[in-house]
């Protein structure tokens, strides 16, 4: 007796008092996420670091006029502002607020999955979510990823829920943070056409309604960049050209692969493989299908290929259309057991239990990390550098100049980036103190040219400018 009370209860802790069961998802992405920030850097390319020194700019020009750029989008920009601001600290604090909306995902997320599956696949998808690679690395970078991905999350529940309005203003939000927003509003406004099967002028009109509401940010933004830079922010000048047949297969099979890498370079293609198994028998019995749509609409619109090759659109949406498919993870797992006539109350626990560590220890592995060289240049600038020093550093592609940028705690503007073409011909005499750049071969050029190899740090050597 005294255990069925017991059970009742935790079923009643878990099940019936949803925000407890909320509370618990949340407190335990945290703890994961702030782990694993704690065992990393933030690094990943330039972004993550060139996100920070872009916030940085509005402590000396707060208006909004100052700071229009590509990206980051204006909301992500001041949010990154205010954590700076509150956090008294560049770096941490900027990561952190990732690492809170990251963890926040999981209460929507939840909510989502119940209403279109059931509560236990809601329980273990949530579950796998707070130790998912993908979502933990992109809660612990300065991307707006998971700040982004919070809004969309709650406007999809709200779709589902048939609350348009508050739909359309997550999307609102979401679409000042990310391009990846932008492409949802398409996407969901064919999601909610198709949900109204019965009353199709209603659907219709919902749908306007909602993509009146969710474009003005997509809009807005657009005529900011065109008026400034003279083009169309995500989009490309010339649509023509780049909706053509070639281009159109090399993006849509481009960003199928990147898809199905993020699923498979799990702790085993068994991650894949399950949630394929969840697709197809969603397919089959015409269930659980909402969360599909939603994705292959994201990916088809990413295939045409009319996005700007600068702005890492189709690294967002892969990311979350692979947070979308998670579900199915678990939708699999429960049809192999059922095929396996295994008892799905006593082994979904301990098979879920066992996907988790894997998962784990894929994002040990995969967890970002700053070169050592990096952070041997960074050390040696800011010891020996002086305030008003002007510092040329190589851009690279990999994006080490934010990081040695950031880390070295000197101010923005004494960077500069070497000219073209290398070497330092074309850097004017007498300006810079210093010159990062990786070995050359023609160390005459630098010796006629009164410069000096003073460190070095991996294949990279600082210069120093010789005063006579």
């Amino acid at each position: 007796m005294k255990k069925n009370n017991y059970s009742s209860v935790l079923y009643k802790v878990l099940f019936k008092d949803e925000w407890y069961l909320e509370v618990l998802f949340f407190l335990w992405a945290f703890v994961v996420r702030f782990a694993f920030l704690a065992m990393s850097d933030n690094f990943m390319g330039k972004q993550p670091m060139l996100n920070i020194i872009t916030a940085l700019h509005i402590f000396s020009q707060p208006a909004l006029a100052g700071n229009i750029s590509l990206q980051p989008l204006p909301f992500y920009l001041y949010s990154l502002a205010g954590a700076i601001a509150l956090g008294k600290e560049q770096i941490f604090s900027a990561r952190f607020l990732s690492l809170i909306f990251g963890s926040l995902c999981v209460i929507p997320f939840y909510r989502l999955v119940r209403v279109l599956f059931d509560r236990k696949i809601a329980f273990y998808s949530t579950l796998l979510l707070c130790a998912y690679p993908a979502h933990v690395l992109a809660s612990i970078l300065t991307l707006p990823d998971v700040f982004a991905g919070f809004f969309i999350l709650w406007s999809l529940y709200f779709v589902v829920k048939r609350r348009i309005i508050t739909a359309a203003l997550m999307v609102l939000f979401a679409g000042g943070c990310s391009y990846a927003a932008w492409l949802c509003v398409p996407a969901m406004a064919m999601f909610i056409v198709g949900q109204e099967e019965s009353e199709a002028r209603k659907a219709i009109q919902n749908a306007a309604r909602f993509f009146l509401i969710a474009a003005i940010i997509p809009l807005l933004w657009s005529i900011l960049i065109a008026r400034k830079f003279g083009e169309y922010g995500l989009f490309y000048d010339n649509f023509f050209v780049q909706e053509s047949l070639y281009v159109f297969t090399a993006v849509f099979t481009g960003t199928i692969k990147a898809l199905m890498r993020q699923l498979f370079e799990q702790p085993m293609p068994l991650i894949f493989l399950l949630s394929l198994v969840g697709i197809f028998h969603s397919a089959r019995v015409k269930q659980y299908y909402q969360l599909i749509f939603v994705a292959s609409a994201l990916v088809i619109l990413i295939g045409l290929g009319i996005f700007r090759a600068d702005i890492p659109v189709a690294e967002e949406v892969t990311r979350l259309v692979s947070v979308l498919l998670v579900p199915y993870i678990v939708l699999g797992a429960r049809v192999m057991l059922r095929l396996g006539s295994l008892r799905e109350k006593r082994y979904m626990g301990l098979f879920i239990g066992l996907l988790i560590l894997g998962l784990f220890s894929q994002t040990m592995y995969l967890r970002p990390f700053i070169p050592a060289r990096v952070k041997q240049i960074s050390t040696w600038l800011k010891k020996n550098s002086k305030d008003n020093d002007i510092i040329c550093l190589e851009k690279d592609e990999a994006g080490y100049y934010t990081s040695i940028i950031m880390l070295s705690s000197l101010p923005q503007g004494n960077f500069c980036p070497v000219p073209e073409g290398g070497g330092c011909r074309g850097i004017p005499g007498g300006t810079p103190a210093y010159l990062v750049m990786r070995m050359s071969s023609d160390e005459k050029d630098f010796t006629l040219n009164d410069w000096k190899k003073v460190a070095m740090a991996g294949t990279y050597n600082i210069y120093s400018r010789q005063v006579r």
